[in-house]
């Protein structure tokens, strides 16, 4: 059966895609990729604790913009695509804006 324990999904909804459409390749490949969820509808939140129960009603969503459902590795892929594509662009036109460096599979220990 569903184990809501183990699917880890994102829902971009408007005030995710502040951030999304102030990188416009990133909200192209969302619209692409993920599944559109428009007008009022349930959604559920649910806890990260798999000892507590998933709550039983829903608050209804009062929005008619575009929300996007993706899984959580779809975006993570996405967003790494965008860097790389961002980062030959950057060494084709050699700009002097800033790089971005990933280390996948690192633990952050301090800033």
């Amino acid at each position: 059966g569903y184990d809501p324990t183990k699917a880890y999904l994102y829902l971009v909804n408007p005030r995710g895609q502040i951030w999304t459409k102030r990188f416009p390749e990133v909200q192209k490949r969302l619209e692409e990729r993920g599944s559109m969820n428009t007008g009022p509808g349930n959604y559920f939140i649910i806890p990260a604790d798999p000892k507590e129960p998933i709550p039983a009603k829903a608050p209804a969503s009062n929005t008619t913009e575009p929300s996007y459902w993706i899984p959580r590795h779809m975006m993570v892929t996405l967003l790494e695509e965008v860097i790389e594509d961002q980062e030959k662009q950057r060494n084709q036109k050699n700009t002097k804006v800033g790089s971005i460096q990933l280390f996948p599979n690192q633990k952050c220990l301090s800033l």
